[in-house]
């Protein structure tokens, strides 16, 4: 299937080129969220509409959607489709079962591959739909995100004639390679109940990615170090970098709050955001705040509250604020942003936020993977609770070579926008 990547545009019977018709089949992203694959979805969007009649499909499980509760949507409401998909896999198990053994057979790719409960099934409701709604309509271009949409890319594909000549597979991150960090670091943890389990995953995925991928004629990962690893395997196709890009941020709010207010955002019912959590309320922060200063440190972000709130007792100093309506402030009120993550994978968008921000950042290598940015110049590096804690307090005691790090990234983030922009990736 694979093809040129040149724009590719069909020309009317007189010669005039007509604009591409390009579909995008996303999981669904609502109004508010500040993730990275509502990132990934709006730079697609903001860079195509202009150029291209685009559509969305909108893969749900249950519930009802609408282009008003996705920020990112701003075409004709007729063009923007949800497409329902079986959100009870139980009565699918056997047949599940039957097509993950048979995609182990060489040349075999038929069927649904669902090895994780994310994974979009088709059935005879999401085929009526999408044979309804976009009729006998054609695509010159397929853009699909995550591979677990890649049934719904894949019925377009078949059912549409001409079959269109380029399909995509945003695939944000190495999935296999970021289930297997984070099964290890589970079992570093002593999580041997999650981990083993994850690593089997890791492993199983790892097998799905190597009989799937090849169907689509470009794959788009938002870490180079994962585009290069991908590379590197002989049964891939074409890998492209598609770096995760924040907003501007040039008219935030100006930062008041003390060196002292320590900021952490994730998305708790994540592991790699949880383990960090924990890390930091455990190991860093009672070794920290004995140096007698006010230390604060406020943590941002949606789900686990109950579990966090539990983890937090008898720990002094730490604020769980959960879920905010807006971000922006909350990097405002920060003195510095810390990312102790040690695991997972792609590229860590709340490093890119906070330095967009202007915050100064403490980070782990783990955290600035993927990242083109230098230690000591944009960023502070730890790995360590010991690391932590001395960064922590080096900042405190040198507040305006702090203040002049936040600068440096934010320039630097601001310059590095533009030339990812201008060079297409």
């Amino acid at each position: 299937m694979s093809v040129p990547l040149e724009k590719h545009a069909a020309s009317d019977s007189s010669g005039k080129v007509e604009r591409q018709r390009i579909v995008l089949i996303t999981p669904s992203a609502g109004r508010g969220e500040f993730g990275g694959l509502a990132l990934r979805i709006q730079r697609w969007i903001d860079e195509l509409e202009q150029e291209a009649e685009l559509w969305q499909l909108v893969v749900r499980r249950s519930g009802v959607l609408n282009p008003d509760d996705c920020d990112h949507w701003s075409g004709p409401a007729e063009q923007w489709m949800e497409v329902p998909v079986v959100a009870d896999q139980k009565q699918y198990r056997l047949r599940q079962v039957a097509t993950m053994l048979r995609t182990l057979r060489p040349g075999d790719r038929s069927g649904c591959i669902g090895w994780r409960r994310e994974w979009a099934f088709l059935n005879r409701e999401s085929e009526t739909v999408l044979r309804n709604g976009l009729g006998d309509r054609s695509f010159d271009r397929v853009i699909c995100f995550r591979l677990y949409c890649r049934d719904v890319a894949r019925w377009v594909v078949e059912n549409t004639s001409p079959r269109p000549a380029l399909v995509e597979l945003d695939f944000d991150d190495y999935e296999s390679r970021t289930r297997a960090s984070i099964g290890w670091r589970m079992i570093r943890n002593g999580d041997w109940s999650k981990g083993l389990p994850t690593l089997a995953d890791a492993v199983w995925t790892a097998l799905v990615e190597r009989r799937l991928l090849g169907e689509f004629d470009k794959v788009w990962l938002a870490s180079s170090d994962d585009a290069e690893r991908l590379n590197r395997k002989r049964w891939t196709p074409i890998v492209g970098t598609r770096p995760n890009l924040t907003p501007d941020q040039s008219a935030a709010e100006s930062r008041l709050a003390p060196i002292t207010q320590v900021l952490f955002v994730g998305t708790w019912s994540y592991y790699p955001n949880w383990d960090a959590m924990r890390f930091l309320v455990k190991d860093v922060w009672p070794r920290l705040r004995q140096d007698g200063r006010d230390w604060r440190l406020v943590l941002v972000g949606r789900d686990g509250s109950d579990l966090i709130r539990r983890e937090l007792r008898g720990v002094e100093g730490v604020e769980f604020r959960g879920e905010v309506e807006n971000l922006s402030t909350a990097y405002a009120q920060a003195g510095l942003v810390v990312a102790p993550v040690r695991c997972g994978g792609g590229t860590k968008v709340k490093v890119l936020e906070a330095m967009a921000h202007g915050c100064p950042v403490i980070a782990g290598r783990h955290a600035r993977r993927g990242l083109p940015i230098r230690r000591g110049e944009h960023y502070w590096e730890a790995e360590s609770a010991e690391d932590y804690v001395r960064q922590l307090r080096c900042a405190a005691d040198n507040v305006e070579n702090a203040r002049a790090l936040g600068d440096r990234g934010r320039r630097w983030i601001r310059a590095w926008r533009q030339q990812v922009q201008q060079s297409g990736g």
